[in-house]
């Protein structure tokens, strides 16, 4: 499936920026698993992923992981590779900026720092 092999090549960025390996594997033994749809009326709804070891509650039948804006075409769009890597942060338990109990206050960023 083209979207699975699009998963497979972006996601790999994570590893030059946290600590982990990722190794892909088929069935409900997996800890991370994805279903696609890219259905705009389907019940699944856009893409979304549960947040870290909030996985672990899942049943090993259900998805932790949804993609339904990714795209089937062969070539990986900048649109693709920015939801693959936004859900996998969500699953490796990066919040949206709105969700950090620091909201509110100033927070800075060293960028220099980020890619030194």
């Amino acid at each position: 499936m083209i979207q699975q092999e699009k998963v497979k090549a972006v996601v790999k960025e994570w590893e030059q920026y946290a600590n982990l390996k990722f190794q892909f594997i088929t069935g409900r033994t997996a800890t991370v698993r994805i279903s696609f749809d890219d259905d705009p009326k389907s019940p699944r709804g856009g893409s979304w992923s549960y947040i870290a070891r909030d996985i672990e509650g899942i049943p090993s039948s259900r998805a932790t992981m949804h993609y339904g804006w990714v795209s089937k075409s062969r070539e990986i769009t900048e649109k693709d590779k920015g939801v693959i890597l936004h859900e996998f942060g969500h699953t490796m338990g990066l919040l949206h900026e709105h969700q950090s109990s620091r909201r509110g206050e100033k927070i800075t960023l060293d960028e220099k720092g980020l890619f030194a």
